[in-house]
């Protein structure tokens, strides 16, 4: 099964999903930057795994990273042993 994944820029993540870019008052620099879910950093891009070979998040809160985690997490997920996943 190929890969389904939802990756987000700070332009286009936004009120329709109920996140808001982070913003900082009278920071112009972080005013269009997005939060990263799993480590907190502030990155212009987010991404997350819906659907993957035996891997389905389609129902789950979505969990948004930042390209470090991102490939961190796709890493581990292929290398991990397959099986039932919670």
């Amino acid at each position: 099964m190929k890969e389904v994944a939802t990756t987000k820029d700070a332009g286009t993540r936004g009120a329709a999903e109920g996140v808001a870019p982070t913003e900082t008052a009278g920071d112009e620099a972080t005013a269009e930057l997005l939060r990263c879910d799993t480590c907190g950093k502030l990155t212009p891009t987010v991404s997350r795994v819906v659907v993957d070979a035996e891997y389905n998040r389609a129902n789950a809160r979505p969990i948004y990273n930042c390209p470090v985690c991102y490939e961190e997490k796709l890493s581990a997920r292929h290398t991990a042993p397959a099986g039932p996943r919670a």
